[in-house]
């Protein structure tokens, strides 16, 4: 009886113990899910942005277009920013090609420096004549040029619409341009939108000319990724945030006056006032939602028409693909040679009727900069670099089709809804089924809430994220599967714990397998060694903090190391700037000769993209080095002692033996003898394929025999160029030369190998051979001299 209560108190554990780690879990992440933390999001947005990828919005026609001022546009008219006077005509000739309104995301916040009153102390300065400064008398402001163009459309119906920019910081006390303000049906919380304290605005006989304005300011993630397009922002004058008043310093944003703009001009006279001249703030409170207890904003009325935001007053962008009929280059309209025939192609937009009658409808356009170095570009899910201007446009867009995103209000609590049932579903069923078949309910569980998201956002373009409670549940079926894994592996669990920090992985995964092999030793194996060393590196140090020495360290190592890697090698030690790495063990490797050899070619050909990145201003900041860099290399094969090298407290896998000290000799020579890379004859005899050229014989520091050196200046590509294989019949009559003391002879040959070798970087190698056989002609070696050269130096 004892026994079988024993055995029954021991399953009861078995069951009771993985279900109380799950359930402890699950409470966790069910509370981190509730408080609902900013970091939360961001798998959920990298996940909807997948989406857009697979599905963006069909693009529709409905009128919106966008002139770029693009490096094309700013190549054929001059640089940015373009005389006032050539706004003015573009803008003018907009709407004479078909435009009903022109919005402009660019901001005139300072005088036209190249009108005629601007010029004049500089004409001044540079000595001109009374005559010639009499001369600007005749032309006027180009600023007041631009004003009035807008004033005069603006009378005519054409509205142009200015963009202004929101700050953060302090400026001047000046409220922006507004044509109609905001109203609500409820008390709308302001401190949920964007807050600002200053505008940079366009100067006033530009703004005060124009028809309205909206912010152009764009809020971007903390990723940096552009999702959302902000419609409203709080200008902080004061006001309480609490006070009804506040309200009054709620303003649109460009994309958002626009809409109001199309619709008050398609409206009829009753729609204008009831519908288009203001706008309602919609909120949860106000708008008689069910179950809406907390004020939010909800979306913005115009009448019948709702255009629903985010909490913040945010419209989730639906981009599209890029599409060439809604983007217009800016020269066209300044090119005389463009016709207004031409122009109404590019601008009109046709329609068809249902008796197939077709006519043609004023559009309305967005005027920006998309060329690169006038700082609008933003990064969307859709694009690495898209122009800011086709945010606001594809914007309006989606307003006009009522084609909008949502992200429910319901929809944190079905996640959180849907982590408690799968969660408690897995915990039930992970001890009583196993890990396998409880992996599979796992992932249909999983799998179940990406698809519904999926097949919400292409039916009902409703933004379900189901990505933490994917995560959580994971969480879940793993500690709840693992945990009795874990107490019977408790032992390799120590090992790695132990050891993992300081030995290769491959090294650890045959520690556990078997614990023996922690006693103290090595065995021999036939290993290639590899050395490499930054040249100048004491140097390049005197000239950095040691921060900046770490991080510089930190670039150019961690490629290095992964290349090494990605060839199996075993990164053994770093010492400084030096990395000292083998082949062939622990684990087996028959082509150790040749993966060191591409190894030492990959680092070279990384290295000179990494130099070449430091003149690139777009390449990754971790892809650049600080400083110009060089390195040199050397490789060496033969017997070694590999093995847990160190004392009985302490110690690493490392490999002993003459080959480690030679390779690091190696590395050393590649200075003396102007290479990248130097291989040894042990290695260089495995090499065949590769394009290996025989240097010289050199005896190293220390060393009483020497050896048959080979400069590694490529792979099987690059050995089979003729060009390498006329080096090489040339190197080798050189080399017969040298060696038999002819050095007049060999000094003729020079000439013509420093050619041929310059293009696989030996040049300087001939440039010291030179100098070399020229002393040898004033002090020639000794007869019985066998070609060797002995260094003096490491």
């Amino acid at each position: 009886m004892a026994k079988r209560s024993r055995l029954m108190r021991m399953g009861w554990r078995k069951r009771a113990l993985p279900a109380a780690a799950g359930l402890i879990v699950l409470v966790l992440t069910a509370a981190i899910h509730y408080y609902n933390p900013l970091s939360l999001n961001r798998f959920g947005d990298q996940l909807m942005d997948q989406f857009q990828r697979w599905e963006p919005r069909e693009y529709q026609d409905v009128g919106v277009r966008v002139v770029d001022i693009d490096e094309d546009s700013i190549d054929r008219i001059g640089q940015w920013p373009w005389p006032r006077t050539q706004i003015a005509e573009m803008t003018q000739r907009m709407f004479e090609a078909g435009a009903g309104g022109v919005a402009y995301d660019i901001v005139f916040s300072e005088a036209d420096r190249t009108s005629p009153e601007n010029l004049r102390p500089t004409l001044i300065k540079g000595g001109a004549t009374e005559e010639v400064l009499a001369g600007l008398e005749q032309y006027r402001p180009h600023d007041e040029v631009f004003g009035e163009k807008l004033g005069v459309l603006s009378e005519l119906g054409g509205a142009v619409i200015m963009g202004y920019f929101f700050e953060y910081f302090e400026g001047p006390d000046m409220q922006p341009k507004r044509l109609y303000g905001p109203s609500s049906a409820g008390e709308v919380p302001v401190q949920a939108l964007p807050r600002y304290v200053s505008v940079t605005d366009s100067i006033p006989v530009i703004n005060d000319n124009a028809y309205d304005a909206g912010f152009v300011s764009t809020p971007k993630d903390p990723d940096g990724i552009v999702r959302k397009a902000a419609l409203l922002a709080y200008l902080d004058t004061g006001t309480p945030a609490d006070d009804p008043f506040a309200i009054l310093d709620v303003y649109p944003s460009l994309s958002l006056a626009m809409y109001r703009f199309f619709l008050e001009a398609t409206a009829d006279t009753t729609a204008k006032v009831r519908d288009a001249r203001g706008y309602r703030i919609e909120t949860s409170t106000g708008s008689g939602e069910i179950g809406a207890n907390v004020s939010q904003i909800a979306g913005i009325r115009f009448g019948e028409k709702l255009v629903p935001t985010t909490a913040k007053g945010e419209l989730l962008v639906h981009f599209t693909e890029g599409r060439e009929n809604r983007v217009i280059p800016a020269w066209k309209l300044l090119d005389p040679d463009v016709s207004v025939e031409e122009l109404e192609k590019d601008f009109l937009l046709k329609m068809t009727d249902a008796d197939g009658n077709e006519s043609y409808r004023p559009t309305l356009v967005y005027v920006g900069t998309g060329a690169q170095g006038l700082y609008d570009l933003v990064a969307t899910p859709l694009e690495p670099t898209l122009p800011g201007v086709l945010v606001h446009a594809q914007a309006t867009e989606q307003m006009l089709l009522g084609h909008f995103l949502t992200k429910p209000d319901w929809a944190p609590g079905v996640r959180l809804l849907s982590l408690l049932l799968g969660g408690l579903i897995l915990i039930l069923i992970v001890p009583i089924a196993g890990p396998l078949r409880s992996g599979l309910v796992a992932v249909l569980i999983i799998g179940g809430l990406f698809f519904v998201s999926w097949e919400l956002y292409v039916n009902q373009r409703t933004l379900f994220d189901p990505v933490y409670p994917a995560i959580a549940l994971g969480l879940v079926y793993l500690i709840t599967s693992t945990s009795s894994f874990i107490l019977t592996e408790a032992e390799k669990s120590h090992i790695n714990g132990a050891f993992s920090r300081y030995l290769s992985p491959d090294m650890v995964a045959k520690i556990a397998d078997d614990p023996g092999s922690l006693e103290l030793g090595g065995e021999n194996r036939d290993m290639t060694i590899l050395f490499s060393d930054i040249r100048g590196f004491s140097k390049i140090s005197e000239g950095m903090t040691s921060a900046e020495l770490t991080s510089f360290l930190n670039r150019y190592l961690t490629p290095m190391t992964q290349i090494l890697m990605s060839h199996k090698a075993t990164v053994d030690k770093y010492i400084g700037d030096a990395v000292m790495a083998f082949w062939n063990a622990p684990l087996d490797d028959p082509e150790h000769h040749r993966n060191a050899a591409l190894s030492a070619l990959e680092m070279m050909d990384r290295l000179a993209e990494m130099n070449a990145a430091r003149s690139n201003p777009q390449a990754p900041e971790n892809e650049k080095l600080p400083v110009e860099t060089t390195i040199g290399i050397g490789l060496f094969s033969g017997d070694c002692s590999v093995g847990n090298m160190g004392s009985d407290q302490r110690f690493d896998y490392s490999v002993l033996g003459d080959v480690v000290n030679t390779s690091s000799r190696l590395e050393g020579m590649t200075k003396q003898y102007g290479v990248g890379i130097l291989v040894g004859d042990s290695t260089a005899e495995h090499l065949g394929e590769f394009a290996l050229i025989e240097l010289d014989r050199a005896k190293a520091v220390g060393k009483d025999s020497w050896l048959t050196i080979f400069a590694l200046v490529g792979d099987e590509q690059v050995a089979n160029d003729p060009a390498f294989a006329k080096l090489l019949e040339l190197q080798s009559k050189f080399l017969a030369t040298y060696r038999e003391q002819n050095f007049e002879e060999a000094l003729t040959m020079i000439g013509e190998l420093s050619r041929l070798g310059a293009g696989f970087g030996l040049g300087k190698h001939y440039t010291i051979m030179q100098e070399r056989i020229e002393a040898y002609l004033v002090d020639p070696p000794p007869q019985d001299w066998e070609g060797v050269y002995v260094l003096r130096q490491k």
